[in-house]
């Protein structure tokens, strides 16, 4: 059975929020790195944050996630317009 257009833009806004959340987090994380290796203040913020190597490691893998999910986003808002324009010329 196939989903009806408002089943599958409803489908899209929950990915939506959730790359972007996603996002989010991987975006705050980037900045505390950035903030710790800037101020060597990082044992205080959290013990992931403790040595440099930690923080380079934390910093990688955060950027990685932000960049997939950044992509993920693309995708997503792409399908999302080519669905509003399908439903715009199918209404008129």
């Amino acid at each position: 059975m196939k989903t009806k257009e408002p089943d599958q833009v409803a489908i899209l806004g929950r990915r939506l929020i959730k790359y972007k959340i996603i996002s989010l987090i991987a975006s705050v994380i980037v900045v505390l790195a950035f903030f710790v290796l800037m101020t060597g203040q990082g044992t205080d913020l959290h013990s992931a944050f403790s040595t440099r190597g930690s923080t380079m490691e934390l910093l990688m893998w955060a950027g990685i996630i932000d960049l997939a999910s950044m992509y993920r986003l693309s995708q997503l808002s792409r399908r999302r317009i080519i669905l509003s324009r399908v439903r715009f010329f199918s209404s008129v």
